[in-house]
């Protein structure tokens, strides 16, 4: 167990680099072996190995995308721990409930992950984790958002903002900031959404113990921005975060050239997100494609639910622009129904559902939203990646 554990350290390291994808592939072939060397720590109740390298072994998960098996082993060894060591490993138990939350967040099961949070949160006071119970909060906080819960989103930012004041440390604060500027921008109060964000920026700014934070505190500018319809500023600001971005982590579009280190994926999902809905904005279809082409590719590989549904929603804009209103409406339905869309995006495609009420008769719209619900998501991204591969 430790030799394959080790082994897998010395292969890779998530928080370095691109990884090209050859390597990425031969990651891939070690999961067998991982899985027995997490079976055989936890049959043989060595517990201290398992701890000791769960992050590592999260990440591995995580990136190669095999999920549903990462959650299968979590589930065991949590209810073995609960029923033979329930007041040991308190703050590694939360460890191991907050990755179980990350897993399902990924998956979209959003009221699934906010237990597994809270239930972090709960493990990490009992062991006096000041810094995990922020990071349990932080990530409440997110999954609140997903689900449009925006009242119990505010009230776990302050609690954030409360436990920092009691440790009197303000790690975070640039980050919470922006979810309360996600927040505004969702009720429609856009201005005060991008003054949240200015000064989170300029937070990152004034700091130099901030600045790590500056790329996902001006992507989420970048964003209001486009929303406020400044799109050539937003334009800017999201090319100067993803500059930063890409000199801290190596990153070189397309995305299949290389695989990046997962601790930085959901920074660059969000990225060709905001870049791509820019483009949109602007009226610009064909650089729209270059992102959330390269979207698909990462939910494809990655297996994100979540991610798969952002990057449909973006084509499905895409085809608008392009006057394809019937490919556009099957995918905005689509997004529309699917049970793992963020409320945001849900919204979003809504609303384009609306508009194209001015262009396709109901009886059309009808029969495209009947497809959209007999259609696997993975099986859809398949389809869009091969149909626009020439046009890309």
């Amino acid at each position: 167990s430790e030799f394959y554990l080790k082994n897998l350290e010395a292969m890779i390291d998530l928080k370095g680099t691109a990884i090209k994808v050859p390597f990425y592939s031969k990651l891939r072939d070690e999961e067998p072996n991982i899985r027995l060397a997490w079976e055989w720590a936890r049959e043989n109740k060595n517990y201290s190995l398992l701890f000791e390298h769960l992050w590592m072994i999260k990440d591995y998960y995580e990136l190669i995308g095999h999920l549903d098996l990462a959650l299968h082993l979590i589930t065991k060894t949590k209810k073995e721990l609960y029923d033979t060591q329930k007041d040991k490993y308190l703050a590694e138990q939360g460890d191991l409930v907050f990755i179980e939350g990350l897993f399902l967040s990924l998956k979209g099961k959003f009221r699934n992950a906010c237990q597994c949070f809270v239930q972090a949160e709960t493990l990490f006071e009992q062991s006096n984790e000041k810094v995990a119970i922020v990071v349990a909060l932080k990530h409440q906080t997110i999954v609140q958002i997903d689900l449009g819960n925006f009242i119990q989103a505010k009230k776990c930012i302050q609690k954030c903002f409360f436990v920092m004041k009691e440790v009197k440390k303000r790690f975070f604060e640039p980050l919470i900031l922006t979810y309360l500027g996600f927040i505004e921008a969702a009720n429609g109060n856009l201005e005060k959404s991008e003054k949240i964000f200015q000064k989170a920026v300029l937070l990152c700014d004034e700091k130099s113990h901030y600045q790590q934070y500056f790329p996902q505190c001006a992507n989420g500018l970048g964003y209001v921005l486009t929303k406020l319809g400044k799109t050539a500023k937003a334009h800017q600001v999201l090319q100067e975060a993803l500059a930063a971005k890409k000199e801290s982590i190596g990153y070189i579009f397309p995305y299949e050239q290389f695989d990046v280190p997962q601790t930085h994926k959901f920074l660059i999902y969000s990225f060709l997100e905001n870049l791509g809905f820019n483009a949109i904005a602007k009226k610009n279809p064909s650089l729209a494609l270059f992102y959330f082409y390269d979207l698909l590719i990462i939910s494809r590989d990655t297996k994100v639910v979540t991610v798969g549904l952002t990057a449909i929603l973006g084509i499905a804009y895409y085809f608008q622009l392009t006057e394809d209103y019937q490919q556009a409406a099957f995918l905005g339905y689509f997004v529309l129904d699917h049970p793992c869309t963020q409320h945001y995006h849900r919204k979003e495609a809504g609303d384009l559902i609306k508009e194209l009420e001015k262009k396709l008769k109901r009886t059309a719209l009808q029969n495209e939203e009947k497809k959209a619900l007999s259609t696997h998501w993975l099986e859809l991204i398949d389809q869009l990646l091969h149909s626009l591969s020439e046009k890309e």
